[in-house]
């Protein structure tokens, strides 16, 4: 089946959307609430048909404290983990589609947007998905869209994404005001001014960035990420620097590339340490040759 094909993307939106209410009812039992991100989360409070907006894989948060368990929850449901990174875990699960399951929304030292406050301006809803979930307050998840849009390296070339940015403040009610007051409590305006910039005449983001408080040393930083990321990529070295100079401040940027630094030294250094047992291994004789 084609991925263009209509009918692929009405399978695959409900496979996300099978896969939320499995992986949420496996946490439940356990006493876990799980509060949905992105994209399945946008099929299911922003698009009138969840076909609209593809997914590749089911994006949930739960509270640092329950990370472990949650993993292994499903681990115990035939889940098998894939990657991880600081903030989550992706598994694959046989039948459904991946599940990214955070322990917070970003990346170490990226943004002000914890899970803690999350979870405390969240609400219980059990209409969207038929099983109780953990509600992102619409503040929230305006916030967690572009602190993604900009932590990701998307540009231009990402008309999901924007057209989530460009959807949502009218599908929740949102005040440009109020979200430009949020964004900046968060530390997500640099973020901001990089994202909102290209959506174009959108009339909401022009208002939110009109709302934001003057910072021409984030205006400077959100150019030079537009101009590195369309050129590079999102996958590029070159990105690096750029996405952390979004962050709040220079002191929060040099903060966060400093653990991401230190978290690739110790993934590095994993790699290299199961290398040189698995080299060892195959020189040691087995004992019948002996």
């Amino acid at each position: 089946m084609d991925r263009g094909d209509p009918a692929f993307a009405f399978v695959l939106a409900e496979m996300a959307r099978q896969t939320l209410v499995d992986a949420v009812s496996v946490l439940l039992e356990e006493g876990i609430e799980a509060m949905p991100l992105k994209g399945v989360l946008l099929q299911a409070s922003v698009y009138e048909d969840a076909a609209e907006r593809p997914v590749s894989d089911v994006d949930l948060l739960v509270r640092a404290s329950d990370h472990e368990r949650s993993v292994r929850a499903l681990m115990a449901a035939g889940a098998r983990p894939r990657a991880i990174v600081p903030n989550a875990t992706t598994l694959r699960w046989p039948g459904r589609i991946e599940v990214d399951l955070h322990r917070e929304p970003f990346p170490p030292g990226m943004f002000a947007l914890g899970t803690a406050g999350l979870f405390e301006r969240s609400s219980v809803d059990d209409s969207l998905f038929g099983v109780p979930i953990r509600r992102l307050h619409p503040l929230d998840m305006y916030a967690h869209l572009i602190g993604h849009f900009a932590k990701g390296r998307l540009s231009s070339r990402d008309l999901p994404q924007r057209r989530d940015l460009i959807l949502l403040p009218e599908a929740l009610d949102l005040q440009a005001g109020a979200c430009a007051a949020h964004l900046a409590r968060h530390g997500l305006g640099r973020a901001a001014r990089y994202g909102l910039s290209l959506l174009g005449p959108d009339p909401f983001a022009r208002a939110v960035l009109r709302a934001l408080e003057p910072d021409p040393l984030g205006e400077l930083f959100a150019r030079l990420a537009r101009e590195v990321f369309e050129r590079a990529g999102p996958s590029s070295s070159h990105g690096v620097l750029p996405t952390h100079l979004l962050n709040a401040s220079l002191g929060a940027a040099s903060r966060s590339l400093l653990l991401q630094g230190l978290d690739l030294g110790r993934r590095a250094s994993a790699r290299a340490v199961a290398r040189l047992r698995f080299l060892s291994r195959r020189r040691s004789p087995s004992p019948s040759r002996r």
